[in-house]
């Protein structure tokens, strides 16, 4: 029977049943044509033509096989990552939607037979996480982009690491070389070096920098001519030198408050008449830092040592009394330390402690009270003393308002 010629009746009645899908069992994939009925699909089984692309297809079964199972796949996850990507959703639903297509490969010309072969695939392949359900296969989306993105960050974050380890260990190198040559120095804990009277004084700059102006494009020539203009108008008695010397800073608030206070001090300090010099033996007493004593105990604050914050007993003075050889109360070993590296050790009320600063240096007594929010303590002096002190003071004298650095425990 011929073929209905195009834009006739019998043409379009021809369109109008095979829009739509068909039933899948009459559809040639090789030949890419879909039947309307059992005798249509016969017929074109018969035909020169799929005789034809048959025996292309049996030279060569699995190339073509394997091209159908990509193709089907390739549309399958390409509706998987754009409509159902976050979501967990039924296998059969989203094959339905893949088939609503007319044009679509169909799954009997892949190595798939069944739809759960297919799903088991995509949860053995890791691209679908797989959940068996009472309403069927529930598959949900793994974004390997996601995950590829992670990994290359974690790579990253491993990369970084190991440069900075590199880049700690080649400074670590570099102080050892100099420890071996002898030009590092280790740091070294000082306190605070401060007068009673001396003032700590701030500086604070309100002024705002003033920020470079961006560059703009300007006319060389009418510069020039400009300046010309300027100079031939100023006359040459004007035309002097400009100063060097940068304008002077405008002060602060802070600074001016400052300077007034400095002068109401001055003025103050005018009219109240100088108090009497002591006597220079207890100034020198008193002044000296070389407070260090045989048998009085010590508390390491260098964090270095290997006897931190540990209490030790002082067995021998050296350098001039700047330096001491201490020793662990546990008698663990000896040990040299400056004396800014310690620190008094101050005991229970009632128990025997060494004045080491002051007029009544070397002097031994008992701690009768003391005052830790001050810092200060009272002391009952007794007979026993190392140096003959400037004045004498009768047994049992109390010393009030004595200071922490001033006495330590003793044996």
């Amino acid at each position: 029977m011929p073929r209905a010629e195009v834009g006739s009746q019998k043409w379009l009645a021809n369109k109008m049943k095979a829009k739509g899908l068909q039933k899948l069992k009459w559809y040639c994939q090789m030949c890419e044509k879909q039947c309307r009925d059992e005798n249509g699909f016969k017929c074109h089984r018969l035909s020169e033509g799929h005789q034809r692309m048959m025996q292309v297809f049996c030279q060569n079964a699995g190339r073509f096989m394997d091209g159908f199972s990509k193709a089907f796949e390739h549309e399958f996850m390409k509706l998987m990552r754009t409509r159902y990507c976050k979501t967990k959703i039924l296998a059969n639903s989203v094959y339905q939607e893949v088939i609503s297509d007319k044009e679509h490969v169909h799954m009997n010309a892949t190595v798939w037979v069944t739809l759960s072969e297919f799903v088991l695939y995509l949860g053995r392949s890791g691209k679908c996480k797989v959940e068996d359900s009472p309403r069927g296969w529930m598959i949900e989306y793994i974004d390997q982009d996601q995950i590829r993105r992670d990994q290359d960050a974690e790579a990253r974050r491993k990369r970084e690491i190991s440069l900075e380890q590199r880049h700690q260990k080649l400074i670590q190198k570099m102080i050892e070389d100099a420890r071996k040559r002898g030009g590092f120095q280790e740091p070294e804990y000082t306190p605070l070096m401060k007068e009673s009277d001396e003032k700590l004084r701030f500086e604070t700059n309100l002024t705002k920098p003033v920020e470079a102006a961006p560059d703009k494009k300007s006319n060389v020539f009418m510069e020039l001519c400009k300046k010309a203009k300027s100079t031939a108008a100023t006359p040459t008695s004007e035309r002097q030198t400009p100063s060097k010397e940068p304008p002077p800073k405008r002060k602060t608030a802070i600074e001016t408050l400052m300077t007034l206070n400095g002068a109401k001090r001055q003025a103050v300090d005018k009219d109240v008449p100088k108090a009497t010099t002591p006597a220079p033996d207890a100034v020198d007493a008193g002044a000296s830092d070389k407070w260090l004593m045989t048998g009085i105990q010590v508390r390491v604050i260098l964090q270095s040592h290997p006897l931190y914050k540990h209490k030790c007993r002082v067995v021998k003075i050296m350098g001039g009394g700047s330096r001491a050889l201490i020793q662990d109360i546990e008698g663990s070993g000896n040990y040299q330390v400056d004396s800014n590296h310690v620190e008094t050790v101050i005991p229970p009320v009632g128990s025997k402690v060494m004045v080491l600063r002051g007029a009544h240096r070397g002097r031994a007594g008992s701690l009768t009270k003391t005052r830790p929010d001050d810092l200060l303590a009272s002391v009952r002096l007794d007979s026993r003393f190392y140096f003959p002190p400037v004045h004498l003071v009768s047994d049992g004298a109390v010393l009030d308002s004595v200071h922490y650095d001033d006495i330590s425990r003793t044996d």
